[in-house]
């Protein structure tokens, strides 16, 4: 038996031996490439989770700002790393990825380019942010992935977006029924003028009744009637007298609304509310000035400490700084004492307080110019 190996057997021999060579080779190549990819794909998935959080932490960032909660997460196709925490501003245009030796993090400053790409696209549904996240990554000339991670950021506090501040709540209203001595609403239709307030009623001399009022009925004057209150209303310190009042004409003299005597009196002079108070040099009269044929609203406002203020139709004026000279009062409606200075025209609502009231409740009396019914 010839032992010698046959150039045949050799090359046979050969290429068992290549075969076997290259078979574990490509056994390796493939155990290289699989653990690449399950690398690749681990850090795919990492990614798309850290691109979740991104758009979270600039959700929650709104929150706490006090800002709009998706502030900064317009819909569309983003770029964003680790340090974006206010506003998604980069779009997609498909960079790389870099990878920060120092610190290990995935951004697109600084380091060294790595093989992969992220998009984040965020689409918006109400108080919804749909977010999906797409990772790929290139090996060897080839495109791998996408690795897609999900998900939906709600605003768990939809009042949380800023808004004005409330307005302060209105001031509550005042007790007009302070230091209100007596209140002639004038809408009987016959016998005495009530005291709605009190019990001082008036006497009726010639006024008609039942005249339109600005709330419900008046008294009409023609200039030679008066109501005379039973007892004057007086006070030697702070003093108001209010009324509604239409008057017929503006010009030709002086029209007593009221009047305590000779030398207290609220009226129309020549078309402007005035106060006549002889230790005060007389006439004090309102810049402006009455209209004819509609209802007004009036006050005389007469202080110890802060001079002589007159209210017409919404407008406080002060006419006077002189303090009280001596008492101030009231005993007609109509006209003064004697009688005399008569009103022509309608008066209504006449309410009469020993105190000065405040400009605050003269402009809830006056209501807008719709009036005030009593009770106040």
């Amino acid at each position: 038996m010839n032992k010698s190996f046959t150039i045949i057997e050799v090359i046979i021999a050969i290429f068992v031996l290549i075969v076997g060579v290259l078979s574990v080779y490509a056994a390796i190549q493939q155990i290289v490439s699989y653990t690449h990819h399950s690398a690749s794909r681990l850090t795919a998935v990492h990614l798309g989770e850290e691109g979740i959080e991104i758009v979270r932490n600039i959700r929650d960032t709104n929150w706490l700002g006090g800002v709009v909660w998706n502030n900064g997460l317009g819909a569309g196709a983003w770029e964003a790393d680790y340090n974006t925490n206010q506003q998604l501003s980069d779009t997609y245009d498909g960079d790389f990825l870099k990878l920060e030796a120092a610190s290990g993090f995935y951004g697109y400053g600084l380091g060294s380019r790595t093989n992969f790409k992220r998009k984040i696209t965020i689409t918006s549904v109400g108080n919804t942010l749909e977010v999906s996240v797409e990772v790929r990554w290139e090996y060897k000339g080839n495109t791998y992935g996408p690795i897609t991670v999900q998900e939906n950021l709600y605003n768990w506090y939809p009042d949380s977006s800023p808004s004005p501040p409330p307005p302060p709540p209105p001031p509550p209203p005042s007790d007009l029924t302070v230091n209100l001595e007596s209140y002639y609403k004038l809408d009987e239709a016959g016998g005495n003028a009530i005291d709605a307030h009190g019990s001082n009623d008036g006497s009726v001399s010639g006024a008609t009744q039942g005249a339109t009022g600005k709330i419900n009925d008046a008294y009409s004057f023609d200039g030679n009637d008066v109501v005379t209150l039973t007892s004057a209303i007086t006070s030697g310190s702070d003093f108001t007298i209010t009324a509604w009042i239409n008057a017929d004409t503006i010009a030709g003299g002086w029209d007593a609304i009221c009047a305590y005597d000779g030398n207290h009196s609220f009226y129309n002079n020549n078309g402007k509310p005035s106060v006549y108070d002889s230790s005060r040099g007389g006439d004090l009269a309102h810049s402006n000035s009455l209209s004819v044929g509609t209802y007004s609203f009036v006050a005389a406002v007469i202080t110890s400490t802060d001079g002589v203020w007159i209210y017409l139709d919404g407008v406080f004026e002060q006419v006077s700084t002189d303090s009280i000279g001596d008492d101030w009062g009231i005993q007609y409606i109509g006209a003064r004492s004697g009688p005399g200075e008569w009103f022509v025209g309608d008066i209504d609502e006449v309410g009469v307080w020993t105190k000065a009231l405040s400009e605050a409740e003269l402009d809830e009396l006056y209501n807008s110019g719709d009036g005030l019914a009593y009770p106040l």
